[in-house]
């Protein structure tokens, strides 16, 4: 994975996040999970636009780089329908790919290859409120490249959660996201 594009990537998608094409992303951070627009600005928070205009932009960057645009891990097993990104980055800061989040309380609908809904054992319709670009590697705790060996952590489930509050003034908080604390999260924490 070329860190350079995901880095240039994460710059275009924060830059759009206070542009007209992430207003309803920064509806949802700071109306309904009453984020302060402030603070956001100093976070990694995205607006995901689309994968077309994210290869058409880093095309424009990176011109010598068409192949490694082309291939480069933008969507998740749910493709492109998720609104607000966070990088997700290795204890050494290197971006792996994006945690992708709805910003509808449901989440978004699921559909099988086919495009017919997705259904549960009841019948119902199946949603999801997060998605990861393929690949991400989640080997290393959320937000772990902040904490500089911290003689305590503030663990807590949610992405967004450290990914905020980092920057609110809470400087030794990680996530470990979907309740799972790894094996090599414990790994990651004695390396």
């Amino acid at each position: 994975v070329r860190g350079d594009l995901y880095e240039e990537v994460f710059d275009y998608l924060h830059q759009k996040l206070f542009e007209l094409e992430g207003r309803k992303t920064l509806e949802y951070l700071t109306d309904n999970r009453k984020l302060d627009k402030d603070i956001l600005k100093n976070t990694e928070f995205c607006t995901w636009t689309s994968v077309p205009d994210i290869r058409d932009h880093l095309r424009k960057e990176f011109p010598k780089a068409l192949r490694d645009i082309a291939t480069l891990s933008l969507n998740g097993h749910n493709g492109d329908i998720y609104e607000c990104a966070i990088p997700y980055r290795t204890r050494k800061g290197i971006i792996t790919g994006f945690v992708k989040r709805s910003i509808k309380p449901g989440g978004e609908p699921l559909y099988n290859p086919d495009r017919t809904p997705k259904l549960d054992n009841n019948g119902n319709p199946e949603y999801s409120r997060y998605d990861s670009t393929t690949g991400l590697s989640k080997a290393d705790l959320f937000n772990l490249h902040n904490i500089n060996k911290k003689p305590t952590l503030l663990i807590v489930e949610g992405y967004p959660d450290a990914a905020y509050y980092i920057k609110a003034g809470i400087d030794n908080i990680v996530a470990v996201g979907q309740a799972k604390l790894s094996s090599s999260h414990i790994y990651s924490l004695q390396a």
